[in-house]
């Protein structure tokens, strides 16, 4: 009896599926766009984001000197020590940096 049921019920899902495909012509998707994150988005992405692992690591080490932030494709440690540090990204042509710990990214080298 379960198996009959199964059956039945992929077959609704097909049907199902095949009346959705038809409803949107045979098109996956319409229109509408992807934004691509680029440029100064991208960098003060990645800037925040090794802020937030080099506040991890003082709170766990108590230097910000020993992070390793190698996971981040576009990031370079300027400088690191007990109390401050200062992050640069260079994209496209620009450089961004995060001078923390309570920094905000902004345009230009440290």
């Amino acid at each position: 009896m379960s198996r009959a049921a199964g059956f039945v019920l992929m077959w609704l899902v097909l049907a199902l599926s095949g009346y959705t495909f038809y409803g949107k012509h045979f098109e996956l998707h319409r229109g509408g766009s992807v934004h691509l994150v680029r440029g100064r988005e991208l960098a003060s992405t990645e800037l925040r984001a090794a802020a937030h692992t080099e506040a991890e690591a003082k709170s766990l080490v108590g230097t910000y000197r020993d992070t390793s932030l190698r996971a981040y494709r576009h990031l370079k440690v300027i400088y690191a020590n007990e109390t401050v540090y200062c992050l640069q990204v260079r994209l496209d042509g620009n450089t961004y940096h995060l001078a923390g710990p309570s920094g905000h990214p902004a345009a230009g080298p440290c």
